[in-house]
């Protein structure tokens, strides 16, 4: 170990996806969504994934953007516009600076 190259660690989408997420992503996919992917495939790909064909990548990115646009892409700019403000700038921070 002390002699392998770094590397970063993976994260088990694959295997998330088939447990803890399944039920949030077949509910997501069954919907009418962004109108950004074809929901029919999505819904093809995840139980193809469920059977143990591997298509966590795409199904990944896609449940990320689809879950994005239901909270913000739907979003009125009134309920955003308290979100994402400045910090306030603290003068003791930026002394010396």
């Amino acid at each position: 170990i002390a002699n392998r190259r770094k590397h970063g660690f993976s994260v088990p989408v694959e295997d998330w996806l088939r447990g803890p997420l399944v039920t949030l992503a077949g509910d997501t996919f069954a919907g009418a969504g962004s109108g950004l992917f074809h929901m029919e495939v999505l819904r093809r790909w995840h139980d193809e994934h469920r059977r143990r064909i591997d298509r966590s990548g795409a199904l990944w990115a896609a449940l990320c953007f689809e879950l994005w646009w239901r909270e913000i892409g739907t979003a009125d700019a009134g309920r955003l516009a308290g979100h994402g403000q400045p910090l306030a700038h603290s003068t003791a921070a930026g002394a010396g600076a």
